[in-house]
């Protein structure tokens, strides 16, 4: 492109190259942010890390099973989970899939379960982790700790080794417990 000084002068002109240079490295997926190294894009991928963590913990089954890790730090299978929310196994099932996928959390098998844990190896995890339990706190929240608590103590050696029960034999093995 060829032009002269007056053309500079001119806002339209100088806008309208500044538009054409965007189209291009939008279209030619390049990154303008200088990095003394060769540029994959880290941060994007970190950028869109973070908002999948978000956006995993934007609903209200997930923010109540994180709460559920958060206060008592053990491993759980989905089991112990769906008797302490109430729910049904595959609202569990697909909620922790969710969370999985955004990296908060890591799963062990261990016989024929497969325990949950908080991914507590990424820093950020850590920091999101300690942030969110400062503000999870209701009612509700605590019911579901209450009746985690009491489902836990059918573990045996720190297992579960009951599964999915139907409630009022749930409701028996526990009193037997207490």
């Amino acid at each position: 492109m060829i032009f002269d000084y007056k053309s500079i002068n001119n806002s339209n002109f100088v806008l309208n190259i500044l538009k054409d240079l965007l189209i291009v490295i939008i279209e030619l997926d390049i990154c303008i942010i200088p990095h003394i190294f060769v540029c994959n894009k880290w941060h994007i991928k970190y950028m869109e890390a973070i908002i999948e963590k978000f956006k995993a913990l934007s609903d209200e089954t997930r923010l109540r099973i994180l709460n559920l890790f958060l206060k008592n730090g053990k491993n759980l299978c989905v089991c112990e989970l769906m008797d302490a929310l109430q729910l049904p196994q595959y609202a569990i099932s697909k909620a922790l899939t969710i969370m999985k996928n955004a990296g908060l959390f890591t799963t062990a098998k261990e016989g024929t379960w497969v325990y949950y844990r908080l991914n507590k190896d990424i820093q950020e995890n850590k920091a999101l982790f300690n942030f969110i339990n400062n503000y999870l706190s209701s009612p509700l929240l605590d019911k579901d700790e209450e009746r985690l608590n009491k489902r836990l103590l059918l573990r045996e050696k720190d297992k579960c080794v009951v599964g999915i029960i139907p409630e009022e034999d749930l409701l028996k093995l526990i009193k037997e417990k207490l």
